[in-house]
């Protein structure tokens, strides 16, 4: 192996034998070479070991001084072990982290359960949450001055047993703001939509339909749940319509968007027609995961083409008569 070698010479002057003296003391000295090389192999290992903890605790601690979380680690007498100046900076508590260390878990969580909106759920989703050891990710508390946090907690383990509770902190205030931002934007588009009485239809590469809005249903007759999850083309539409569509999906496959009529059956199965405006739908990596397509009701103006056109023939029909 990669360890010290070692070799013992031993010689006897009467004819190279040994009396039960000489041969317990090589024995003696066999067992302090052997336990030797042990002990050598032993203390290489504990100072590898030894290494990669420095290590680990020094990546620890540049993730826990330069990471935007605030954390707090319990140990199994639920007294505070470790928390970072993070924590402190998001309750905006003047004080050192060392000034907690040994605090017991109850006191520090008093000083904090005010800081809540609903400070005595605070305490007990805290203590469900260290009963039950599950984790629990990104869960949003709101402060009493309307700051969103987000709350992990994580059971920390040791041969089955529980030996610490890690809280981990985030201040979530500008993200939920974009989200509801988000929501409001989309509520107002939706209700505009609405309003202009045009359909809305979500589906995906299949043509499975995803989300519809309430208009697509009074255009249609069917409830959303009797939509949902159908094939678009197969439940509205006939083979030759149905290639219509075939065709703009493949279109949204290449990311293109594009208009078209489409004669389509309501639930009662009488004929109705649509225009179609629609484009890809993408997902956060940019492939396209389907289409959604605005839909506007025709099916008026189509009637009146046809009572049009059949008025131009019964016209010409009679100049043809009165002609001859």
């Amino acid at each position: 192996g990669s360890g010290t070698a070692y070799v013992l010479y031993a010689f006897s002057k009467s004819q190279n034998k040994f009396n039960l003296r000489q041969f317990d003391l090589l024995h003696f000295f066999t067992s302090i070479l052997q336990l030797n090389v042990k002990n050598e192999d032993l203390f290489k290992l504990i100072e590898s070991n030894q290494r990669e903890i420095i290590l680990s605790n020094e990546i620890l601690k540049v993730a826990m001084s330069k990471l935007n979380f605030g954390m707090v680690y319990e140990d199994g007498e639920n007294r505070i072990a470790f928390l970072n100046k993070q924590f402190l900076d998001i309750f905006k508590i003047d004080a050192d982290p060392s000034d907690f260390i040994g605090m017991h878990c109850n006191d520090a969580r008093n000083v904090l359960k005010n800081m809540f909106k609903n400070p005595e759920h605070f305490i007990e989703d805290m203590l469900k949450l260290e009963y039950h050891k599950q984790e629990e990710l990104g869960k949003r508390l709101v402060l009493a001055d309307d700051r969103i946090l987000e709350r992990s907690y994580y059971p920390i383990f040791q041969n089955e047993n529980v030996i610490g509770h890690l809280w981990v902190y985030i201040d979530a205030t500008i993200q939920h703001q974009k989200e509801q931002n988000l929501i409001i934007d989309y509520q107002k588009y939706m209700n505009i939509i609405e309003n202009m009485g045009l359909g809305l239809m979500e589906v995906d590469n299949n043509d499975e339909i995803i989300s519809v809005n309430q208009a697509t249903c009074k255009m249609t007759g069917y409830a959303k749940e009797e939509l949902i999850g159908q094939i678009a083309h197969v439940l509205l539409v006939d083979n030759d319509e149905g290639e219509v569509i075939r065709n703009a999906n493949r279109d949204r496959e290449e990311k293109k968007a594009s208009s078209y009529e489409l004669r389509y059956f309501d639930k009662t199965q009488q004929e109705k027609y649509m225009l179609i405006s629609g484009g890809p739908n993408f997902n956060d990596k940019g492939e396209v995961t389907g289409s959604i397509g605005v839909h506007f009701d025709i099916t008026k103006i189509k009637i009146l083409e046809k009572a049009q056109k059949q008025l131009i023939d019964d016209l010409n029909i009679r100049n043809k008569k009165l002609s001859n």
